[in-house]
């Protein structure tokens, strides 16, 4: 009824083969959801990691070597440290029984405590002080991430710094689904690049000429974001304005895209101050907001001002 494989070890462990999907992004969000720590999230909050620890590095290295396949790298340097935190502050959310496994039994004991209202002695593996999982597991990610760029060059420090804003790694998160559209939906070629320049791997084999602007591309693909003669910032800048403005549709906004005249009667007039703008945003007030790329390693960003 729950679709748990039942049969000899062989049938159950052919029963899954994320490796072996052609959609690296399903494989990397199959595996994160159903098949990576949460499978082990039973055994963390009923038993001391001491006494399954060996289990535990066992299982965490099946799945370090199943993301391995799926996305073709070997992850070198402190790659995997970063894969495996939350995708919140810029990891794939492929998180370590190992790294998590004390939090969570001691969130369950003292959790255990509460409901029997009873008085036990406090195990070695558990904290004084009642943690929830949840919060134990994202300072377990955000001491991890501090390591890291603690030690990292000042390209990687900007790089994982840029990773810990809010939505910047929506699209991992994101259910791979066409159903309402294919705004979710990556080719594995696009994918596989996007998690590579987001783990800092490199995405080219050696340095070449930019086809557009014959400048050097380095291995990490940081020109490929910034050229401007690929058309590309063009290309992101309009696509992060059409998204608003479909926001502000559904919101019965009635907005106007690059409306004219914004500025009144200038030397310039055919200027538009306003990718998106609203007449009426506030009584006798209008809102103006400008998109803007403001570096290669960022998304576009928006502005507002009121008119």
């Amino acid at each position: 009824m729950l679709g748990v494989p039942l049969g000899s070890s062989d049938f159950v462990s052919n029963m899954f083969k994320l490796v072996e999907f052609d959609d690296s992004q399903a494989a990397m969000y199959l595996l994160r959801l159903s098949y990576g720590i949460v499978r082990a999230n039973h055994f963390m909050r009923t038993t001391p990691l001491s006494q399954w620890a060996d289990v535990a590095n066992k299982f965490d290295l099946c799945i370090r070597d199943s993301v391995a396949q799926i996305l073709g790298t070997t992850f070198p340097g402190d790659s995997y440290i970063q894969a495996c935190v939350s995708t919140k502050i810029g990891g794939l959310g492929i998180r370590r029984v190992v790294d998590h496994a004390n939090g969570a039994f001691s969130a369950s004991w003292h959790e255990s405590v509460r409901t029997a209202m009873e008085k036990w002695d406090v195990p070695p593996a558990c904290g004084a002080e009642y943690v929830p999982q949840k919060i134990a597991s994202a300072a377990t990610d955000s001491a991890a991430l501090d390591q890291l760029i603690s030690r990292a060059s000042a390209r990687d420090t900007q790089r994982l710094s840029r990773n810990d804003i809010i939505h910047a790694n929506a699209w991992i998160s994101a259910l791979p689904s066409s159903m309402d559209g294919k705004d979710t939906v990556m080719t594995s070629r696009v994918y596989l690049t996007a998690v590579r320049r987001l783990l800092g791997l490199p995405v080219f084999s050696a340095p070449a000429p930019c086809p557009f602007c014959q400048q050097t591309m380095d291995i990490y693909g940081d020109h490929a974001v910034c050229c401007r003669k690929s058309g590309d910032l063009i290309t992101r800048h309009n696509r992060v304005r059409d998204l608003i403005a479909e926001f502000a549709r559904v919101g019965l906004l009635s907005p106007e895209l690059e409306k004219l005249g914004l500025l009144g009667p200038t030397e310039r007039s055919s200027r538009r101050p306003g990718d998106v703008s609203f007449k009426r945003w506030a009584p006798n007030r209008g809102l103006a907001i400008d998109v803007a790329d403001l570096s290669s390693g960022s998304l576009p960003c928006a502005r507002g001002g009121t008119m």
